[in-house]
């Protein structure tokens, strides 16, 4: 009886670790590899004639931190946040609307959200230069309506790549609070009526902190894609708004020069763990006092 205990235990564990075999695999050939490959990159050196040599240095690491690299690495943290902000405030009140104002039309509006992500990334894109630039659709508008003389220039400005962002990773911040939102029990919201809370404090002290899960899930998959973001700012900011995805295509395509962008690489994906433990750890914290 014992023996067949253990060998239907070992079975189903030989069960579980021949289900993870596939996804470790894959995450061992397509992500550690190349990321250990980046690494040992980044301590190397390019010679006079342009050759890789595999000398220790720390020398990339350093020219990284000109001033250079560093704006570009503050400009691009802070588009990106400022676009995680703005599809937090666009997409709260979407979400909100779909679980609790339409029931009845909640899979067609999910679906209208969705329907985007059917269409190619680089056409959407592109579809904002229609409206942005000169003689685009904006400008068409407003010198109609005569609030505008000369015209004025949208396209490659910085409030550009954040319509843009937000155009593009709206639906990844609105579909998980939604999801939040579409489980939370009316009775809770009952009860706070009931109890005198009136339907802006009921929403701040019930609905927010219970829907805080779904915010911080789509914070995280709006923040981390818009930071290595490389077609959106080459079309809509030009050379002015360039961000990291950017340099480090100039760097590895154009100039070749493979150790400065895989220590500028290595330096993305640091701040980008840090910021993101940083933001479980507080967030995280404030999720778990709500409950």
């Amino acid at each position: 009886m014992s023996n067949d205990f253990w060998s239907k235990l070992n079975l189903r564990r030989l069960k579980g670790y021949f289900l993870i075999v596939p996804t470790f695999l894959f995450e061992l050939i397509f992500f550690i590899v190349p990321l250990i490959i980046v690494f040992v990159y980044s301590f190397s050196k390019v010679d006079s004639f342009g050759r890789i040599t595999f000398e220790f240095t720390l020398q990339n690491y350093f020219n990284v931190l000109t001033p250079e690299f560093s704006r570009t690495i503050l400009r691009t943290l802070g588009i990106a946040a400022l676009s995680t902000l703005a599809c937090l405030i666009i997409g709260y009140p979407v979400a909100y609307y779909i679980g609790f104002k339409a029931k009845s039309r909640q899979n067609i509006l999910v679906m209208l959200i969705i329907i985007p992500f059917w269409l190619s990334f680089v056409a959407r894109t592109y579809s904002i230069i229609s409206i942005f630039s000169t003689n685009g659709i904006l400008n068409q508008i407003l010198t109609f309506l005569g609030f505008v003389g000369d015209k004025p220039q949208w396209l490659y400005t910085w409030y550009s790549v954040v319509f843009g962002m937000v155009y593009n990773y709206l639906p990844m911040m609105v579909l998980p609070i939604y999801a939040s939102v579409e489980k939370l029990n009316p009775q809770y919201l009952e009860a706070a009526q009931s109890l005198g809370a009136s339907p802006i404090n009921a929403f701040f002290k019930v609905t927010l902190p219970l829907t805080l899960p779904g915010v911080f899930a789509g914070s995280i998959l709006v923040f981390i894609p818009s930071v290595g973001e490389f077609l959106i700012p080459e079309l809509l900011g030009g050379i002015e708004w360039y961000m990291i995805g950017n340099h480090l295509w100039i760097i590895f395509l154009t100039m070749g020069n493979y150790p400065l962008g895989s220590a500028l690489s290595i330096v993305l994906i640091l701040l980008v763990i840090l910021i993101t433990l940083l933001y479980i750890k507080y967030f995280a914290k404030e999720v778990e006092l709500s409950f």
